[in-house]
């Protein structure tokens, strides 16, 4: 909620283009897992563009969101999941590299129509650990995360905005190294 009004925000763009956030976010994820020539990629709920770019890197794809794609033109498989709990469907160990852009900023605030969870960036960050396989790459972009800010705040259902100190505090926390 913000003030009194849901924001219901399921039928936004999927493909962002080249804006400035969303390309420096796929040049980040290109440059952090490079080609992927026979090796596993989950990603979860990125802009389209940032799984194809993987798949022009020879990376298999699974792609997860809690949305359905609004069309199926893409070369990889898809999983409708909550990315707070992909138990279900995806084993232990069982992906070489993980790719998100701004979602773990929105895990568990129902924006998305997921269901609500106070702690969904937690969650899903645990998860994202949980399916890598040991020594396996994460490129996650957690969302804003502002150093003017004295704590990380939540704003409604919307967003998260992360103190920097305390976003690279849940990454450790649930396991990662934080290289970049």
């Amino acid at each position: 909620l913000v003030g009194d009004d849901y924001i219901d925000t399921r039928d936004e763009r999927w493909a962002m283009g080249d804006e400035a956030w969303y390309g420096a976010a796929s040049e980040f994820v290109e440059r952090t897992l490079g080609d992927g020539r026979g090796k596993w990629c989950l990603v979860i709920g990125s802009p389209m563009p940032e799984a194809k770019l993987l798949w022009q890197y020879h990376w298999y794809i699974m792609y997860v969101d809690v949305r359905t794609p609004p069309h199926s033109d893409f070369p990889f498989e898809f999983r409708k999941r909550d990315a707070t709990d992909m138990r279900k469907s995806i084993r232990d160990n069982s992906m070489d590299a993980v790719s998100s852009t701004c979602v773990v900023c929105h895990a568990g605030l129902g924006r998305y129509g997921d269901p609500v969870k106070p702690n969904g960036d937690v969650l899903m960050m645990r998860e994202i650990f949980r399916v890598l396989k040991p020594g396996g790459l994460a490129a996650i972009m957690l969302g804003p995360a502002t150093p003017q800010m004295t704590q990380s705040v939540v704003y409604g259902n919307v967003h998260r905005i992360y103190e920097p100190d305390e976003a690279h505090a849940m990454c450790r926390d649930v396991g990662f190294e934080v290289v970049e």
